[in-house]
């Protein structure tokens, strides 16, 4: 470590990076529950990557046989495991389109929740999609789901009325509701928003719910809704 100290010349910019990054990454590992989605900070890990690859460097080039080996062998796993692992989850989570242009649902957990209200939407319904996996419905109810100005505007009422909630998606004009509970409640931030069978405003039809809870699909029917649909999706001619 201390010929490492005295070899290493990291410019002035590049140690307040590094340092910038350990106290941004520590306050992720604590103060947030996406810790193990690395593509949020991944910016961060690669401005660390570059002073660890100046020690690499210096301990190849100028420490003894031993350490020679032994680095140059933890960097050939390293960057095997990266290839492989890499290659492993590409083709796992790839997933073939049918004739439509719908992604096959490989993952039954993550994606038949939605797989239902494909099967019964109308083409160009409009689906709230309070889920992270909305790239399964098919092209044209995906073009109508759920944009990022009205996930704001009924975050916000779900703090508030579920009355005036139930509202707004029918003034949005939304047929179909894809809900996952985690990703809802602690990734967009919503109120707990109960999916009963019914709701003052008409009802929600049950088309999938897993045995956990956590995934489910209704189709919303409304009983004399007090505000006209001011939201319809384009529809091809």
């Amino acid at each position: 470590m201390k010929r490492i100290r005295i070899v290493l010349n990291l410019l002035r910019g590049m140690k307040q990076l590094a340092l910038a990054s350990v106290v941004t990454l520590s306050l992720w590992v604590f103060l947030f529950f996406t810790i193990l989605e690395i593509r949020y900070v991944l910016f961060l890990w690669v401005l660390l990557y570059i002073p660890l690859a100046e020690i690499l460097a210096i301990l190849i080039e100028d420490g003894n046989k031993l350490i020679k080996v032994n680095v140059s062998v933890l960097i050939v796993m390293g960057l095997s495991f990266m290839l492989f692992r890499s290659a492993n989850i590409s083709f796992s989570a790839y997933s073939f389109v049918d004739d439509t242009g719908t992604p096959r649902c490989h993952d039954a957990l993550y994606c038949e929740y939605l797989v239902a209200i494909n099967n019964q939407a109308d083409r160009g319904d409009r689906v709230l999609t309070l889920g992270a996996y909305r790239y399964y419905l098919r092209p044209d109810l995906f073009t109508c789901s759920t944009n990022n100005e009205e996930y704001l505007i009924l975050q916000e009422l779900s703090h508030k009325n579920m009355d005036d909630f139930w509202v707004e998606v029918y003034r949005l004009g939304f047929k179909y509701f894809a809900f996952e509970m985690d990703y809802t409640v602690r990734h967009l931030q919503f109120g707990m928003i109960p999916a009963p069978i019914t709701h003052r405003l008409g009802k929600l039809k049950p088309l999938y719910e897993d045995e956990s809870g956590e995934f489910m699909a209704y189709e919303i029917f409304y009983e004399n809704p007090p505000v006209l649909p001011a939201n319809i999706c384009w529809r091809e001619p």
